[in-house]
């Protein structure tokens, strides 16, 4: 049983023209990091519009374990799971933020950043062209 607190701020009037698929599967994997290393706190989600740029930001933060800085370079890549007393409660392969990474950038021709403190939480920060001209076959 975990004590979370989940908030949501997500515009209204946003649009983004991308591929659904494809970004459900990133919002899935950062809620679901933010949920599983998230024991008792909050996990807040917003999601904006950055009009001038044409970029659409989707931000997950959460109160969580958090990262070390030297482990920060780490997360996006295969199979790596950091140390942590939750690593063995929580099942995984260490696919998951190296997929994200590249389907954010390699696919939706975003990026992708981290910002985090061990003990007091993680913030993962995308940011994804409103209008995605065109899908490319593969990662």
């Amino acid at each position: 049983y975990k004590r979370q607190n989940v908030h949501l701020e997500i515009r209204q009037d946003i649009n983004l023209y991308s591929d659904k698929r494809r970004f459900y599967q990133v919002v899935l994997n950062l809620l679901s990091n933010a949920v599983k290393y998230t024991e008792e706190g909050s996990i807040n989600v917003h999601v904006y519009e950055d009009k001038d740029n044409g970029m659409l930001i989707l931000k997950v933060s959460d109160t969580g374990i958090g990262i070390r800085e030297e482990d920060r370079q780490k997360l996006f890549e295969p199979f790596e799971r950091l140390e942590s007393q939750l690593k063995i409660k929580s099942g995984g392969t260490g696919l998951g933020l190296y997929l994200t990474r590249k389907i954010v950038e390699g696919l939706l021709k975003g990026s992708i950043e981290v910002e985090s403190e061990l003990g007091v939480g993680s913030s993962f920060t995308v940011k994804l062209p409103n209008l995605l001209e065109s899908y490319p076959a593969n990662i």
